[in-house]
């Protein structure tokens, strides 16, 4: 719906400037490139892969490795690596 793709829109333009944005898109999206951006954005590989797949550059999974999960165990306001 609109309301999501306005909060998408947003969160994609102050997680990852235009121009990093923008050089990911221009680039082979492989793990490489993609560690790449995420330095030059200041943000996590798995942020850039979520961009990327968010906007169709890459299908959902394909960079997957590069994403961390993370888990709240019970009464923790901490989470844990899973």
């Amino acid at each position: 719906d609109y309301a999501e793709r306005e909060a998408d829109s947003l969160a994609s333009t102050l997680l990852v400037p235009l121009e990093v944005s923008d050089w990911i898109k221009s680039r082979i999206p492989n793990g490489k490139n993609v560690i790449s951006a995420a330095r030059k954005a200041k943000v996590t590989p798995g942020v850039v892969v979520g961009q990327l797949e968010n906007s169709g550059v890459i299908p959902f999974g394909k960079l997957s490795f590069l994403k961390r999960r993370y888990v709240w165990k019970d009464n923790s306001e901490c989470p844990v690596e899973k």
